[in-house]
């Protein structure tokens, strides 16, 4: 078993004018913090290398931000936006190597894809529904006591 807590960062951004209204609206979409508890099952293709499939549930905070925008760039007058950071959760699965240098010393390298629910973030903008996918490769240095 293994329990990762994550500090990641993404920023997705997208113009769009909703239902054909001026002025166009853009959308921030950025991932936070995320914490994940995965099982590993593997084989020992050599003395000192696993190879293993990974997976499990995981917990991320996602914030959605919208605000009009004037010509294409953010509007210089004052104008309505939203604002909202919430909780999603889904599953992650992956695949991976483990070459154990020494006793207590490894390198990983890991490649997962992330999959994370719908919210609604706003009553008062109905389309504003995000989930997430996401891939993450990581090499790691672990260090076993």
């Amino acid at each position: 078993m293994v329990a990762d807590l994550t500090a990641s960062w993404a920023d997705n951004r997208r113009q769009y004018d909703p239902v054909f209204k001026l002025p166009p609206v853009e959308r921030h979409t950025q991932l936070g913090a995320s914490i994940a508890l995965r099982g590993r099952i593997g084989a020992l293709i050599a003395e000192r290398v696993l190879i293993y499939a990974t997976g499990g549930p995981v917990l991320a905070l996602v914030k959605q931000y919208q605000a009009a925008m004037s010509f294409g760039t953010p509007a210089v007058w004052p104008t309505p936006s939203v604002s909202r950071a919430l909780g999603h959760y889904g599953v992650t699965m992956g695949v991976g190597a483990e070459l154990r240098v020494t006793t207590s010393l490894s390198i990983v390298s890991e490649y997962r894809h992330t999959w994370l629910n719908a919210r609604a973030y706003s009553p008062m903008l109905s389309d504003l529904n995000t989930s997430f996918q996401g891939h993450e490769g990581r090499i790691a240095l672990n260090y076993r006591f």
